[in-house]
């Protein structure tokens, strides 16, 4: 089944790889493709940049281990949910982060982690979003662990079948709470001079 995600980039699936010189890369090779060779172009075809990993190489549990791994060593929270909007899976660092106060990786637990000021927000949007079927941006909004607060901003994708129907969504949520403190520190500084 050939998927893609809603702003129309396809999914990781069966690609040719090319290095920058031209040559293709070996199925076989320890290599990361550097390039996807388009159609258009002179030499025909043009090469764009990659925005996804190749698959991985060995047995289904070795493919499991490595994406796990890819997905726990992000420096950001990823995760995802099914069409119903309830979170299946949480990548190690939220785990860490909330240390268990999420209710575990189903449902809505992760609104238990938001400063009481963000949850309505935050959970009208996941549910507007759902109901519509779109993208979210969410954000900022605070998260803690034992009442100490970080800014987050977090970004959800839907992956949508050939049909159209959304088979699972994807998100991220970074941490911004140095550029918040950065953006709080130039407006201080601003007021100073003014």
């Amino acid at each position: 089944m050939r998927t893609s995600f809603d702003d129309g980039t396809p999914a990781p699936g069966r690609a040719r790889f090319w290095q920058p010189g031209g040559r293709r890369l070996q199925r076989g090779g320890s290599r990361l493709p550097l390039a996807r060779r388009q159609p258009g172009g002179a030499g025909g075809g043009r090469r764009v940049e990659l925005r996804h990993v190749a698959t991985c190489h060995g047995s289904p549990a070795r493919k499991r281990r490595r994406v796990r791994l890819i997905v726990d060593s992000i420096p950001a929270f990823a995760w995802y949910a099914g069409t119903d909007g309830k979170i299946e899976y949480l990548n190690q660092r939220i785990l860490d982060f909330t240390r268990g106060t999420t209710g575990g990786p189903g449902g809505f637990g992760w609104a238990n982690v938001l400063h009481p000021e963000d949850v309505e927000r935050t959970t009208n949007a996941w549910l507007h979003s759902i109901e519509t079927r779109r993208a979210v941006r969410c954000g900022p909004t605070c998260a803690a662990v034992r009442y100490i607060y970080r800014w987050f901003r977090t970004n959800a994708q839907l992956l949508r079948d050939r049909s159209g129907r959304v088979i699972r969504w994807y998100g991220v949520a970074n941490d911004i709470e140095d550029l918040k403190r950065a953006e709080e520190d130039f407006a201080s500084a601003n007021r100073i001079c003014a």
